[in-house]
Formats: structure tokens, C-alpha cells, sequence
């Protein structure tokens, strides 16, 4: 049963309110703040204000809520004037609430059942969140997307990702962390929790957001868990949370054996004193007390250059120059016909380049690395999702193509996530002669025709040997 819509500066009873909700939302809404006065009257009185708001501004039952729902609600809380503190608080109570259902069961089927914020696993009548750590490539292309942010997005991301990876920041303190409670001639929030400091970096950071949204704004649960998952598909992490940003910086970082406190396994955190390895400050304490020569483990000398498959370091014009055909490549048309694939290639990478330099994203040339794979390129489309790209690429304008087994098997099993680019004319003068036509999901592609061609032959043992 529908509910009707929720008004502001609603005066009713919240026996009365209760009276209007649908028999389900009413009992599982008793349930819940029953379940909390068990605890604390206190928190029980205000959990029940907002779930109440909420469930008369929802239209439907819980088992049917998605997280469109709670976008709606954030929106019209906004538009209503309420403050940031309070929407914070309306959520906490909303996000408890449909965890409890999940949890025990009165929820059985929801589209939020697997909502990697609301769930959770008890064990020892403790609250264990897991989460999944971002992998070294992912993590560097964060710290390379957020070290000189420039949009509001990635600049309010840069704020939520030094509270969470940097500072250790726990959930309840970060809704906290809002304009409100910020004070810019310090670079601090006040919370309830204490003193949060930015460092410089992030103090400008946050003051430049200031001056640039001109409105109060904070890092809610809903509003931090949104920034995060954008980040997330920013580097082809899907749905990421804060658990796994938290995962993330326990697999990247080591305890100092002195000290004992955790730092990120970043060169610049530790020092070598007498041979061990200990973080940056007891290496400056024990300088102090003991007149010993530290070490930095960085220095030019061990920088590492990036190892780049060779197509990634020039563009297709620069590729195309160095590739000539004269009598003696005929000589060698297994070499030439790899110069020309090659050259193809390079041409989608560049494309591939362009389209996502804005996501800071990147596609990766696989064809060396893992030539049995099925496809040449692994990049990802206008929505962050992985895309697998096989090129084709010819001299000629017009002519057919072939695909191997292997590849045949990967485009049937990755379906509309499978391509193949077709460079035609690719000896033109640069990269302004050439044709590119995309294929999507080639097998169910209307445009392409594919036929049988050769034939697998196997050998039976007990045939004649003649020598």
C-alpha cells in the first residue's frame, strides 16, 4: 500500500503518523526502534523522528527500495532547507534501519540486499566489515587522479580520500566533517570527536571548495559513499566503498617495528638506521638522541622508470614513419604483416587515449603480455565498465578479416562487451587516412557475416608410420 508523501513541519502524533504507514512499513518501523530503545531511549526518540519522515516521504514498501529512493529523499531534504547535520542524521537512521531488516530477516528480498554498505557479518556479537583492497595500478592511478584536482567532484574526493586512506578517519566522525563545523583560518573541523586537521595540501583544497560551491555542504554517509563509488569508476573499480578503501591502505601499508604505528609502504614514510628499516620520524628521533646517519630510501638513483609496452611510447604518426614497404619486406610478410598490426593498434590506443583522458583512465595493450587472451586492448567505455577491444587492421580499404578460435570463444563469451576495430588503409601518410569502423558485440552484429574457415586435424595413434 502506498503511503502518502511526507509535508514539512508535519505536526501529527507519531501514533498518528504510524496510523498512515502500510502495515508492513509500520511493523518492521516498531520493530527497528524497538529493537534500539532496548539500548537507548534517547537514540530510540530520534532514530524514530527520522525514520518516520522517511517512510511517509516513501511511496512504496521497503522490500521495494533502491538507492534512487534515498537520492530522492537527499534531494527534497535539501530543497526543504534542511542542514546538512540533519540529513546526516536522517540517514543514519534510514541506512539502520534497513540493515536491521536485512539482518533479521524481515526483509527476504530487496534490491538493496547486497548493497555493500549495508551488509555485515556478526561474529562474537561483533560487527566485522571486510572489504576488497584496490590494486596497485588502481591505487596509483587515485593518487595521480587526486593530486592536483581540479574539478569539484575530484576535489571534494581528494577531501573524503585523505580522511579515509591518509587519516584513518572512522565513518561516525567523517558525517561530521561538514562547512558547517569547518573552520578555514585552521584548516580543521570541529567534531564531537575532537579536532580533524587538514594538512596543507587539503586545508587549500577544502577552502578553494568553499569559495567555489558557495553553500554548506559536508561528507555525509550518503554523500561520501557516492563520491567514493564515483572515484571507484574513475580506475574500473565498480561500487567501491569505504571498507575497501580502508582494505586498501592496510595491504599497502607496514607497522614500524619501533614505533609500531602503521604507514603506507610508500618510499617517502621510511628511513635506514643502522641497517633497519623504521618509519621517517623515529628515524628523525633517533637522529636527535644518537647523532646517527639516516638514510632516505628515495633517491634518484632508486627511482624506477615505468615499464611501457613500446606502442605507448610514441602515437600513431610517430609509429607510422618508421614503417616503410619495399621488395624486401615481401621477402619477410610475416615481419611486415606485424609491423601492420602493430601500427592498427597503435591507432586504437591513441583513440582509446583520447576518449577517456578525461576519467583519467587508461586503456592497457595486453597483446605482448598475454598473446592467448582473445582480444588486443582492455579499456573501458563512456561509463567506467571494462570493454575488450580486438583490432583488425589491413592495408587495403575493403577487404575481409579473420578471427581466430580463441578469439571467436572470447567475443561469444563477453557478448556486448566485446569489440572489434577495424583500421583500414593503414599505410596512409598519417592518421587522417585511415578508416576505423567499430564493431560492438561482433557475433550478434547484423553488419558482419562470418563463415567456417580451415579445419582442426587430429591424428589417431594407430596410423601407419612410414619412413
Amino acid at each position: 500500500m502506498a503511503t502518502k508523501g511526507y509535508k514539512s513541519r508535519d505536526t501529527r502524533s507519531r501514533q498518528a503518523k504510524y496510523e498512515i504507514l502500510s502495515l508492513f512499513n509500520k511493523e518492521s518501523a516498531k520493530k527497528f526502534i524497538q529493537a534500539i530503545r532496548n539500548k537507548s531511549e534517547k537514540r530510540a526518540n530520534i532514530y524514530e523522528s527520522s525514520v518516520l519522515k522517511f517512510l511517509l516521504f516513501l511511496k512504496k514498501d521497503i522490500t521495494e527500495l533502491k538507492k534512487e529512493d534515498l537520492d530522492s529523499f537527499v534531494i527534497y531534504e535539501k530543497k526543504s532547507g534542511k542542514s546538512i547535520s540533519n540529513i546526516n542524521r536522517d540517514l543514519s537512521a534510514i541506512r539502520e534501519l534497513i540493515r536491521y531488516c536485512i539482518n533479521n530477516d524481515i526483509i527476504e528480498d530487496t534490491p538493496l540486499k547486497n548493497y555493500k554498505n549495508l551488509k555485515a557479518e556478526k561474529e562474537e556479537h561483533e560487527l566485522i566489515l571486510s572489504g576488497t583492497p584496490l590494486s596497485y595500478k588502481q591505487l596509483a592511478q587515485v593518487t595521480k587522479i587526486l593530486d592536483n584536482p581540479e574539478s569539484i567532484t575530484t576535489m571534494e574526493c581528494a577531501i573524503v580520500w585523505h580522511l579515509i586512506y591518509d587519516m584513518n578517519i572512522k565513518n561516525q566522525v567523517l558525517v561530521e566533517c561538514c562547512s558547517e563545523r569547518y573552520v578555514p583560518s585552521e584548516n580543521k573541523f570541529i567534531t564531537s570527536y575532537g579536532e580533524v586537521i587538514l594538512d596543507e595540501k587539503h586545508g587549500k583544497i577544502m577552502n578553494d571548495l568553499l569559495r567555489r560551491k558557495e553553500k554548506d555542504f559536508g561528507f555525509s554517509k550518503y554523500i561520501s559513499d557516492k563520491l567514493i563509488r564515483e572515484l571507484g569508476l574513475m580506475v574500473g573499480f565498480h561500487d567501491l566503498t569505504f571498507r575497501d578503501i580502508v582494505a586498501t591502505k592496510s595491504e599497502f601499508s607496514i607497522k614500524c617495528p619501533q614505533c609500531k604505528q602503521v604507514y603506507e609502504n610508500n618510499g617517502e614514510n621510511w628511513v635506514l638506521v643502522h641497517q633497519r628499516i623504521i618509519c621517517k620520524q623515529c628515524g628523525e628521533n633517533e637522529k636527535k638522541k644518537c647523532n646517527v646517519i639516516i638514510t632516505s630510501l628515495v633517491s634518484k638513483e632508486s627511482e624506477l622508470e615505468p615499464i611501457v609496452h613500446p606502442l605507448m611510447y610514441d602515437n600513431f604518426d610517430s609509429a607510422r614513419s618508421k614503417v616503410e614497404f619495399s621488395i624486401n619486406d615481401l621477402m619477410k610478410l610475416q615481419d611486415f604483416q606485424k609491423k601492420i598490426g602493430s601500427l592498427g593498434e597503435r591507432y586504437v590506443l591513441d583513440k582509446e587515449i583520447e576518449k577517456l583522458k578525461e576519467k583519467g583512465i587508461y586503456p592497457e595493450y595486453i597483446g605482448d603480455s598475454n598473446v592467448s587472451a582473445g582480444f588486443d586492448i582492455l579499456s573501458y567505455d563512456e561509463s567506467g565498465n571494462e570493454i575488450y577491444i580486438e583490432v583488425k587492421s589491413s592495408v587495403h580499404v575493403g577487404s575481409e578479416f579473420y578471427l581466430s578460435a580463441k578469439e571467436y570463444r572470447v567475443a561469444k563469451e563477453k557478448g556486448d562487451r566485446y569489440y572489434i576495430y577495424r583500421v583500414e588503409n593503414v599505410m596512409g601518410r598519417n592518421s587522417k587516412d585511415l578508416i576505423l569502423t567499430i564493431y560492438k558485440d561482433p557475433l550478434n552484429n547484423p553488419n558482419l557475416k562470418f563463415e567456417p574457415h580451415d579445419w582442426k586435424v587430429t591424428a589417431n595413434s594407430s596410423g601407419m608410420v612410414e619412413r
